[in-house]
C-alpha cells in the first residue's frame, strides 16, 4: 500500500490538476487514511450506508420542516395537493 500511495503521489504531480485522473486520484489520496484504517482492522465498514441510512429519518424532517408554516400547508394541512 505504501507503493500504491507513492505511485498515486508521484502520477498526480505529473497531471493537469483539473483532469478527471487527478481528481479521482486525489479523491483517493485526501481518503487514504480511512482506507489504511480499513486494511488494518478488519471490523471497519469500508462503506458508510448503515450510517447515512440511520440518517436518513433526521435529514428528512429537517427537510420537511422547512415547509411547516407554509401558506399552503396553513390552509390545507399538507404540502401537495392535487388537481
Amino acid at each position: 500500500m505504501a507503493a500504491l500511495k507513492a505511485r498515486l503521489t508521484e502520477m498526480v504531480d505529473q497531471l493537469f490538476l483539473q483532469s478527471k485522473l487527478a481528481e479521482a486520484i486525489n479523491y483517493a489520496l485526501n481518503r487514504w487514511d480511512g482506507l489504511a484504517l480499513f486494511l488494518r482492522d478488519g471490523r471497519v465498514e469500508v462503506a458508510s450506508n448503515t450510517v447515512e441510512r440511520s440518517m436518513r429519518p433526521i435529514a428528512m424532517g429537517r427537510r420537511n420542516s422547512l415547509f411547516r408554516g407554509s401558506e399552503g400547508v396553513l390552509r390545507t394541512g399538507r404540502i401537495w395537493r392535487r388537481s
